[in-house]
């Protein structure tokens, strides 16, 4: 069973943010968390905690050392026996030195009673946003789809337009053909078709030669996921100064305009005036402070990725400080920009 934890934290003193928990996978408990130091210092360290009832109280089961740790497995063969028939309830804590933030919202994964065994056909156990991994979806947006037997082999899309078909395996959200990033057994990175209502639920299904899997979500008019490293920071760069313009890329901003036909991307001599930009308002905030946007749109190349190049406000700090993007009143996870100067 993998439980995977997002974590946007502040200050090792205060409470981390944390959402999207998926669960897959029967008779272990795989955590998996990405984690951001926002305001605070960088984690060195994550503590895994256990309990057998809601709200604790918790037993640390694991002290993670480490920068770069996301994930641990609850297992048997550790030490820490599950008992089938048994929920678990899990938190998560960022430590640095002696410091510890306060626990992450509370994941439970329930033992199955039968024996494990190996999945037998291709199954989907959950889909996260392609940038920030939270549980939230919009039309045009990069997801990552998790399973198993997903695809018989690993492949990645070599142009755009994006393929309907790659490594055998074909995608659709309610009957829309969904064009294909990447896929491997265990994980397929689609684009919702601009095609698909919003404020409902709708329904992807995969395809792995004979086999079949599929799973319903819901879907928002917006749902904004700023794309970052392993620490948190935006990219392609986590630093500028006062009087720079900066960089980022999300996904989930949902309609745009002009329209543009799913999995493609805009014709490099297309103006940077008539590219593809977020239909809904659009603003955004470093350390606090309006950012002003000088650039936003979907960049020739990409496919459902906007890239916004904005100012650095006079006022914020130096240090790091929290990216926030507002695509029709729907705030992104925050991200982090360190401020040099």
């Amino acid at each position: 069973m993998m439980i995977r934890i997002r974590c946007m934290a502040a200050l090792l003193a205060v409470a981390p943010f944390c959402s999207s928990l998926v669960a897959q996978t029967p008779h272990t408990v795989t955590l998996t968390w990405a984690w951001s130091q926002g305001d605070g210092p960088l984690a060195t360290g994550f503590n895994v905690k256990r309990g057998d009832m809601s709200g604790g109280p918790y037993t640390t089961i694991a002290s993670l050392t480490g920068t770069a740790i996301r994930t641990y497995t609850d297992a048997s063969a550790t030490g820490n026996v599950l008992t089938p028939g048994s929920t678990y309830y899990y938190v998560v804590t960022a430590v640095s030195g002696a410091a510890e933030s306060l626990p992450s919202p509370e994941a439970q994964a329930l033992i199955p009673t039968a024996a494990p065994v190996a999945p037998s056909s291709t199954f989907i156990s959950g889909l996260l946003n392609g940038a920030s991994y939270a549980q939230s979806y919009a039309p045009g947006m990069a997801v990552s789809v998790f399973g198993s037997q997903l695809a018989s082999s690993t492949l990645s899309a070599g142009s755009v337009p994006l393929p309907d078909s790659l490594a055998g395996v074909n995608a659709a959200v309610n009957g829309v053909a969904a064009p294909l990033y990447y896929v491997s057994p265990n994980q397929v990175n689609l684009q919702i078709p601009y095609e698909t209502p919003a404020n409902g639920t709708a329904t992807l299904q995969i395809y792995n030669s004979a086999q079949a899997a599929s799973v319903t979500f819901p879907v928002a008019a917006a749902a904004p996921g700023i794309f970052t490293d392993s620490t948190g920071a935006i990219v392609p760069n986590g630093s500028s100064s006062h009087r720079q313009v900066a960089t980022l890329f999300l996904t989930g901003v949902g309609a745009v305009n002009p329209p543009i036909q799913t999995g493609a991307a805009p014709d490099p001599a297309t103006p940077i005036a008539n590219l593809p930009a977020p239909a809904q308002m659009t603003i955004m905030t470093v350390g606090g402070f309006g950012a002003p946007i000088d650039f936003i749109g979907i960049p020739p190349g990409l496919v459902g990725v906007t890239q916004i190049n904005f100012e650095i406000p006079s006022g914020v700090g130096i240090g790091p400080q929290s990216v926030i993007v507002k695509v029709g009143g729907v705030a992104s996870a925050p991200a982090q920009l360190t401020i040099t100067q």
